[in-house]
C-alpha cells in the first residue's frame, strides 16, 4: 500500500480535492447562508464605505480579491439571503479562494501527518476522510471565510514542524519559523478563533524549551512569532482602513474621533475633533469588535453547543430553491467521518490508560516510542486547544467552529488505529502469525472505513451540492 501511496497518494488527494470542491461551485447563483454578510462587506470595500464587522479583515480580503480581479460592480446588488445575484455580477470570483483553500486542505493535512512521522497510509487516511466530509465540503464551496481558519492554521503547524526539524539558528530554521508565524497570523487575521494555531505553537515551544533546558530557544522563538504576528495583523488593518475612506454603515459603532477620519461625516467636515492615529483607530476598532462580540445574545435554530459537535449534531440550513422545495443545501456532517474521529479520540485515551505499563516500559527502552507519544501529545494539544475554549462562549455557535478539532481527531484516529496499536500489540505478542493476521485485519478495516465514508458522502451529496435527494 505504501508503494502505491508513494506514487499516487498526493495526486489522488489533489485531484479529488479540486474535483469535489470546484464541481458546480457556481451553483446556485443566489446568496447562500452567510454570503449575505460577506456580500455586504465586500460591497462596502468596492464602494469605499466604512462598515463594521466583529471579525478581522483577512477573510473578507480573500473574497474581495476575486471580485476585484473580475472587475465587480455593485450596481443593482442585493445581498439578502436567497436573492439571485444580478446578471453580470462575478459572484463566482468571490467563491474561488475559499474553494481553493478547501481543495488544498486535505493535502496540507497529509503533509502535516507525514511531518509528525505518520506512515503514508495513516496520513492519507486522515486526508481522504477529511476530503469526504460533507460539512467541510459545503463550507468550501461558497463565499464564506471559515474554511480559511483550518487552512492557515494547519499550514502554520506544518511549517512549525518543519522548522523544528531544522538545525537551530540556521537560515532554514529562521525561514520556516517566519513562515509558521505568518500563517498563524493569517489564521487570526481571518477570525480570532484562528488563534488556536498560535497557542499550540506556544505550548509546544514551552515544552521543548523545558525539555532542552533552553530559555534562549523559548525567548527567540516566542519573540519572532509574536513580532511577526503583530506586524502582519497591523498590516491587515492598514489595508482595511485604506479601502474604507468614506462614511458608511459602520459609523454608528465608532467614536467621534474615529469618525473624524472618515470622509463625509459631520465630524470630518467640522474639523473640530482631531482624528486618532492609525494605532488609535486599530485599538478602538478591536476593542469594539470584542465588546460587540461578547455582548451578542442572538440565537439561531441551527446553532449548537460545543459538546454537540463531536457527533456532528445540528446541520446548518444553507439554501432552498424557490422553484423546487426539495432542492436544498445543508452543511451536514458525514457521520462516518465525524464518528470515526470522536470514537477513536476517546478510544485512544482508554487504550493509553489500559496499556500504560507496556507503553511506559517501551518508551524507556526505545527512543522511537518517545517520539510516538510526542506525536499523539501534539495532536491532542491541537484538538483540545481548538475545542475546549468554546465552552466559555454563550452566543450562537455552529458546526464549522469544530473543523480544526475534527481534523485533529482524524489524525489521532488514523495514527492510533493503523500505527500505534499494531506496533504495540506486535511488540507485546511477538508471534509472526498473529502479526500477519493483525496486519491483514488492519488493511481490511482501512478500506472498509474509507468505503463507508465514500458511501455516506455520496448519499448526502445532493444536500451538499443542491440537487434533488436520491430518495425524494
Amino acid at each position: 500500500m505504501n508503494n502505491f501511496l508513494k506514487k499516487y497518494g498526493i495526486l489522488i488527494l489533489l485531484v479529488l480535492g479540486i474535483a469535489t470542491r470546484f464541481a458546480w461551485f457556481w451553483y446556485p447563483a443566489n446568496v447562500v447562508w452567510d454570503e449575505q454578510h460577506f456580500c455586504n462587506f465586500t460591497k462596502g470595500y468596492l464602494e469605499g464605505k466604512y462598515f463594521f464587522d466583529i471579525h478581522p479583515p483577512l477573510g473578507k480580503f480573500m473574497l474581495l480579491a476575486g471580485l476585484e480581479a473580475a472587475g465587480a460592480s455593485t450596481e443593482n446588488l442585493d445581498c439578502a439571503i436567497g436573492t439571485p445575484y444580478p446578471d453580470g455580477y462575478p459572484y463566482v470570483a468571490a467563491r474561488v479562494l475559499p474553494t481553493l483553500a478547501g481543495a488544498l486542505l486535505p493535502l496540507i493535512v497529509y503533509f502535516l501527518g507525514r511531518a509528525l512521522k505518520l506512515s503514508r497510509a495513516a496520513a492519507f487516511f486522515a486526508g481522504i476522510l477529511l476530503l469526504l466530509d460533507n460539512a467541510i465540503l459545503a463550507e468550501s464551496r461558497f463565499a464564506l471565510i471559515d474554511i480559511f481558519v483550518p487552512f492557515f492554521g494547519f499550514l502554520a503547524l506544518l511549517a512549525f514542524l518543519i522548522h523544528r526539524k531544522k538545525e537551530v539558528y540556521t537560515w532554514s530554521w529562521w525561514l520556516w519559523l517566519a513562515t509558521s508565524a505568518i500563517s498563524a497570523s493569517l489564521a487570526i487575521g481571518t477570525k480570532w478563533t484562528g488563534g488556536g494555531a498560535l497557542l499550540v505553537m506556544g505550548i509546544a515551544t514551552m515544552m521543548e524549551a523545558v525539555e532542552r533546558k533552553s530559555f534562549r530557544l523559548f525567548l527567540t522563538r516566542t519573540s519572532v512569532i509574536l513580532g511577526i504576528t503583530a506586524v502582519t495583523y497591523l498590516g491587515l488593518y492598514a489595508v482595511h482602513f485604506s479601502l474604507l475612506p468614506q462614511s458608511g454603515t459602520g459609523d454608528a459603532f465608532m467614536t467621534p474621533a474615529f469618525r473624524a477620519a472618515l470622509q463625509g461625516t459631520q465630524e470630518q467636515q467640522n474639523g473640530e475633533i482631531a482624528p486618532p492615529s492609525f494605532f488609535g483607530k486599530t485599538i478602538e476598532l478591536n476593542k469594539k469588535m470584542f465588546v460587540v462580540n461578547a455582548a451578542q445574545k442572538l440565537t439561531h435554530q441551527d446553532s449548537s453547543r460545543f459538546y454537540e459537535w463531536p457527533i456532528g449534531r445540528k446541520q446548518i440550513y444553507f439554501w432552498v430553491s424557490k422553484a423546487d422545495g426539495m432542492v436544498r443545501i445543508y452543511l451536514r456532517a458525514n457521520p462516518i467521518v465525524w464518528l470515526f474521529g470522536t470514537i477513536l479520540t476517546l478510544g485512544s485515551i482508554l487504550y493509553l490508560v489500559f496499556r500504560r505499563n507496556a507503553i511506559k516500559q517501551l518508551s524507556l527502552q526505545q527512543a522511537d516510542w518517545k517520539d510516538r507519544l510526542r506525536t499523539l501529545e501534539f495532536l491532542f494539544i491541537i484538538y483540545l486547544v481548538n475545542w475546549l475554549p468554546f465552552a466559555a462562549i454563550t452566543r450562537a455557535m455552529f458546526l464549522y467552529h469544530y473543523f480544526t478539532s475534527l481534523i485533529a481527531s482524524l489524525l489521532i484516529g488514523a495514527y492510533l488505529l493503523f500505527e500505534l496499536v499494531p506496533a504495540l500489540e506486535n511488540v507485546s505478542n511477538a508471534s509472526k502469525e498473529e502479526s500477519a493476521e493483525r496486519s491483514s485485519a488492519s488493511a481490511y478495516l482501512y478500506w472498509i472505513i474509507i468505503a463507508l465514508a465514500v458511501a455516506a458522502c455520496i448519499l448526502f451529496s445532493p444536500l451538499t451540492y443542491g440537487f434533488r435527494p436520491f430518495f425524494s
